[in-house]
């Protein structure tokens, strides 16, 4: 395992000895990003393909989107451009 990184306007965000699985779904047309798989810490994250078409999608990634992946645990987050949805 390997140090994740994620990136922002407002800093750096580290999730040490993580695990990371990023796949396109077809089935729902977005990118699945699944941090530490098969763990008790497991999070994923699902970017419909508008959104990671969409130009203000940096500005999207921001720590509230960090806080509703934790408070979410092993629920899904779907990032779109209205917002984060559980």
């Amino acid at each position: 395992m390997a140090a994740v990184y994620a990136v922002n306007h407002s800093g750096r965000y580290c999730f040490p000895d993580s695990e990371l699985i990023d796949r396109f779904d077809f089935d729902t047309t977005a990118q699945r990003f699944t941090l530490n798989p098969g763990s008790a810490t497991s999070r994923t994250l699902i970017v419909p393909r508008e959104t990671l078409e969409d130009g203000a999608l940096a500005s999207l990634l921001t720590e509230r989107l960090v806080d509703a992946m934790e408070r979410a645990g092993a629920k899904p987050v779907t990032l779109t451009t209205k917002g984060i949805r559980y």
